[in-house]
């Protein structure tokens, strides 16, 4: 084994250990206080206090994080930074343009698809559950993005045939579905083999438009807009993160998931050619 597959596998380990291992350890620590701070939380039925598991839930990716960070700059033989993007700078303008193409697309798919949707607007709770959203759903999709498709690819570019896209894309969406079979919406007995689909169809396009920027701008942008429409807009009932949001779907319908998933990605790979190709060097 090269010495860089040797670095790259010791250091994915070292960031399932700052994950899994660290990331639970400070979250047991941490209860306590929540539970002083709010005093409904329940781990088990996170509706008690959607603001109060939030913030607890965020504790372990925000050691993801860190132990990627650690990572790429004692560990892996890349530059540091590498990670973010093949070629410095980092494109901020990317991550920003695509989130919101993103969301407009998504805002246009929903009303589109068929469904009912509930207004749940409640001001009170909103804005205080809002800063903490746009502070950590960010830190959130791109520690996810890192791990998933970032880290993936570089591992693989000095190998020629696992760097194909026709190998990272449905390998990330595999990871990507492993790492979700925890949320409660993999239990509906309606529409598992959907809800299967959305997620391995969604880590593999993200990993396709991350090989195609050769950077993890976009689709941080993109992941990080999905966050915040579930969490903001759009939310629905049994939701692994519940919160406030402004109108909501009731029971999640896996095949609407699934294409709104699929149109919403069609229309933006389109966009992406036509807008966001032309500023595909431009950084901010």
């Amino acid at each position: 084994m090269a010495r860089r597959d040797i670095s790259y596998a010791f250091g994915l380990l070292c960031i399932i250990f700052f994950w899994i291992g660290l990331g639970s350890v400070l979250t047991s620590a941490l209860l306590p206080v929540f539970l002083i701070l709010f005093p409904q939380l329940s781990i088990t039925h996170p509706e008690s206090s959607p603001l109060g598991y939030f913030l607890l839930s965020h504790v372990g990716f925000l050691s993801l994080l860190a132990g990627i960070a650690l990572v790429s700059l004692k560990i892996l033989p890349d530059r540091p930074g590498s990670l973010l993007r093949d070629t410095p700078p980092p494109r901020f303008s990317r991550a920003l343009y695509s989130g919101g193409i993103w969301l407009a697309l998504l805002s246009a798919a929903t009303v589109v698809l068929p469904g009912e949707l509930e207004f749940t607007f409640s001001a009170g709770a909103f804005f205080i559950f809002l800063p903490a959203v746009l502070i950590l759903s960010p830190l959130q999709g791109l520690s996810e993005e890192l791990l998933f498709r970032s880290y993936l690819r570089r591992w693989s570019l000095h190998h020629k045939r696992l760097s194909s896209p026709w190998v990272l894309c449905p390998l990330s969406g595999v990871l990507f579905l492993l790492a979700h079979q925890g949320n409660p919406e993999m239990a509906n007995p309606a529409g598992g083999v959907y809800i299967m689909l959305y997620y391995l169809s969604y880590g593999a396009l993200l990993m396709y438009i991350t090989i195609k920027e050769e950077g993890i701008e976009a689709a941080t942008g993109i992941h990080t807009a999905n966050n915040l429409f579930a969490l903001l807009i759009i939310g629905y009932d049994n939701s692994v993160l519940p919160s406030p949001a402004v109108w909501s779907a009731g029971e999640l319908n896996p095949l609407i998931s699934f294409f709104t998933l699929a149109g919403t990605a069609a229309a933006f790979l389109l966009l992406r050619r036509y807008i966001l190709i032309s500023g595909k060097t431009k950084s901010s």
